[in-house]
């Protein structure tokens, strides 16, 4: 039998436990395991969703954040501790990478941006001594 259990500092004993059929095969264990992913990809996906703007970078923090946190949850699956540290440090790389793809996209956006209201200003002031 598989039990996932949530365990509560505020209520004494078991907050929460899921207890699985006995036959608890791969695709069991599996769905506990990988249940995290089913609330933080969703809200990964909807940052991926902003194409042209720099907040699309935001669906690589969550989603390496929730590959952090779903290394725990995979030892259910993989009995090796070794796949913690993995699990780990393939997260600490997508969220770094989002990280630097958020501020340099930051920085180009902002850049753009002023550039674009100097262009404007530049065309007004040209316009106006034409006048």
């Amino acid at each position: 039998m598989a039990t996932s259990v949530a365990i509560s500092t505020a209520v004494p004993g078991i907050y929460a436990s899921l207890s699985c059929p006995a036959p608890a095969g791969w695709n069991t264990m599996a769905f506990l395991g990988l249940a995290g992913f089913m609330f933080t990809i969703p809200f990964a996906l909807a940052f991926a969703t902003l194409r042209n703007r720099p907040e699309k970078n935001i669906a690589l923090v969550v989603a390496g954040l929730s590959v952090i946190l779903a290394g725990l949850d995979l030892l259910l699956i993989v009995p090796q501790g070794i796949v913690v540290y993995i699990t780990f440090a393939a997260g600490l790389a997508v969220m770094c990478a989002g990280e630097v793809f958020l501020a340099g996209d930051y920085m180009d956006y902002s850049a753009h941006r002023k550039r674009a209201k100097t262009a404007m200003r530049m065309s007004k002031r040209r316009q106006h001594n034409q006048e």
